[in-house]
């Protein structure tokens, strides 16, 4: 659940609240439920869709069928804010104008472009093809309660994705977040009272209690920075060393080669910044320099990664590394590379030249991430609002339509984190009161 407050609703609370003299954050324990702030009954009217057809003489032709509201039940769950249709409805029902009856216990508005809007009555009609926000504000203009309501479509795509929320009130971890899923279970890095912590998983449902790395130099790991290399984790500390851990708590040198960052890894070869170079190594022991032409396109931060098998032949990985050069600000840059255990079929890595002829690379994003699923590369950053899909490694790229992306209303300028696993999609971000939220997406076909 979201508690904030977008700056576009102060001037409604200020008028509702003309006798107070200063406002604050919502807080965690302010944003209560009780019988002056709730949505108490929630139904909508009745749905009529017109659909197309072609008469017998294939003449183009129209009908309407219509959806009994009375028929359509909602639940509403009162402490996650969640109010949601409890069957889905056939996947020909147009949702664009679907009039809510709502009872509140106060004064009641909904989310329109990033503004809040009043409800002034019974007949207004909302768009509900995505997840629609209320807001109900009781009489004092401070207390406050936020929901979202969805109405359920029955998959008319067989390739579609269902999301669940993840319950991670426990999960206390709130900055850096990193999750990497390995040897059958699912870790989250992230940093708690300034300390690098660690939390783990066997189902992505119960986490356990985040502890703290131990590093047996003192050296201070950057969560994000954190990759896997054979069933082991290694990461930097502040000084360029590398250091390995089989745990993920207990961390000692892996080398005694320093390096920039650790950039990527696949089942082959751990690779890393050295500078102005790309190098690589099996055993951490010997490296080698990556030939490369273009080596000031380079990631000058810690970039994103993927790897994944390729469609002719699993042996053989396709390694994608993503992110922003100082060598250019109109577009991210990404780098590509073909991986084997056969020198023959082994490449160096490439950057992906961006040409004239070429009108769709990815666009810069800050907090970028990237993931393989269902054969095509994703990335998303920035405002977190647009999925990008690559369906030739990293070449070009276009918002994503066919899937509901994101599984809900992700906040801006907050890293996203993004796993996948089998049929199922991992995603966790931090809110901007630092809670953790974990959604799990199913492709359902």
């Amino acid at each position: 659940m979201h508690k904030y407050i977008t700056k576009t609703i102060w001037p409604l609370l200020l008028a509702l609240a003309s006798g107070l003299t200063a406002t604050s954050c919502i807080t965690e324990d302010e944003v209560a439920i009780t019988a002056e702030c709730a949505i108490t009954s929630f139904s909508v009217g009745d749905i009529t869709t017109v659909r197309h057809t072609l008469t017998t003489a294939g003449i183009d032709s129209t009908y309407s069928r219509t959806i009994s509201g009375s028929s359509i039940k909602f639940n509403i769950d009162q402490l996650g804010g969640h109010i949601y249709s409890i069957d889905s409805l056939p996947d020909w029902v147009d949702l664009r104008r679907v009039v809510p009856r709502i009872e509140a216990s106060a004064t009641l508005y909904t989310r329109i472009d990033s503004v809040y809007y009043p409800i002034t009555g019974q007949g207004d009609s909302l768009d509900f093809t995505s997840p629609v926000d209320f807001l109900v504000v009781a009489t004092d203009g401070v207390s406050m309660k936020h929901y979202t309501a969805v109405i359920n479509l029955a998959a008319a795509n067989p390739d579609s994705l269902m999301w669940t929320d993840i319950d991670a009130t426990t999960l206390a971890l709130s900055q850096n977040l990193n999750m990497i899923t390995t040897n059958g279970h699912m870790y989250i890095f992230g940093t708690k009272d300034g300390q690098t912590q660690l939390s783990t998983s066997a189902d992505g449902q119960t986490w356990t209690t985040p502890q703290p790395l131990t590093a047996n130099n003192n050296g201070t790991i950057n969560p994000q920075g954190i990759i896997t290399y054979e069933s082991q984790f290694y990461a930097t500390d502040e000084a360029g060393n590398i250091l390995g851990s089989a745990d993920g708590l207990t961390w000692t040198p892996a080398t005694d080669r320093t390096v920039t960052r650790l950039i990527a890894a696949d089942t082959y070869y751990l690779y890393a910044q050295d500078g102005n170079s790309i190098i690589s190594t099996t055993d951490l022991r010997q490296w080698k320099t990556e030939t490369t032409d273009n080596d000031n396109m380079l990631p000058t931060q810690q970039p994103a990664y993927l790897s994944y098998p390729a469609r002719s032949n699993p042996n053989i990985k396709v390694d994608l590394m993503i992110g922003q050069s100082a060598a250019t600000t109109s577009h991210a840059v990404v780098w590509y590379k073909v991986a084997s255990d056969n020198t023959t079929t082994n490449q160096h890595w490439d950057y992906i030249t961006v040409t004239a002829e070429n009108n769709y690379p990815l666009p810069l994003l800050n907090n970028i991430t990237a993931f393989h699923f269902d054969e095509a590369v994703y990335a998303i950053g920035d405002d977190n609002t647009t999925f990008y899909r690559s369906y030739d490694n990293g070449i070009t790229w276009r918002a994503v339509t066919q899937y509901q992306f994101p599984p809900s209303t992700l906040t801006a300028g907050h890293k996203v984190c993004v796993n996948t696993s089998g049929q199922y999609i991992w995603m966790l971000q931090a809110d901007d009161n630092g809670q953790p939220h974990i959604w799990r997406g199913k492709l359902n076909k």
